[in-house]
């Protein structure tokens, strides 16, 4: 299998993994860990590198630095921390932003799921698509400093310790 890979089309590994990730929640139904009844799904992303091949200079992309170019791919995963699998996970050209991954993954999030996104993530967009689904979704996003959201501004000048924010998206006539 492994020397035959290269005769595989790429998406064969994501849809496997997609199969055993479901499997893995069916057969393990009962015994699969939760944290107050949800699956804890955290969502990163990261770059790599890869050879340097015409065609995967055309499709991924390159990044520059002091040392010339270098063709680079973005790679975002969804890792149940709790069970400790990678429940989704793509390579996109390096073009493409981690928060446009998470805005192709919103639908796809299960609705028992608490899913978790580090600061990179922060957006009104992505917010509107987690709670505008056929069933909200549930999400924390660590947010940058005072500049990203004013309702952080006021929590960070408040002193407070913990605050819930609820958002609702404004209908306009």
């Amino acid at each position: 299998f492994c020397l035959q890979r290269l005769k595989l089309h790429p998406s064969f590994f994501f849809l496997w993994n997609q199969i055993l990730a479901g499997s893995f929640y069916e057969h393990y139904n009962n015994e699969v860990k939760r944290w107050k009844g949800f699956r804890l799904l955290a969502t990163d992303g990261s770059m790599v590198y890869l050879l340097n091949k015409p065609s995967l200079r055309s499709y991924f992309g390159v990044q520059d630095n002091q040392f010339g170019d270098r063709v680079m791919a973005r790679v975002v995963q969804v890792e149940d921390v709790l069970n400790r699998i990678i429940v989704f996970g793509n390579m996109v050209p390096v073009s493409v932003s981690e928060q446009t991954v998470a805005y192709r993954l919103a639908e796809s999030y299960p609705p028992d799921s608490l899913m978790l996104f580090d600061r990179n993530f922060a957006s009104y967009a992505l917010m509107y698509l987690l709670i505008n689904q056929e069933q909200s979704r549930h999400f924390v996003i660590r947010c940058k400093t005072v500049r990203s959201f004013n309702e952080v501004a006021s929590f960070l000048h408040s002193h407070k310790t913990s605050k819930v924010v609820k958002l609702y998206a404004s209908q306009t006539s």
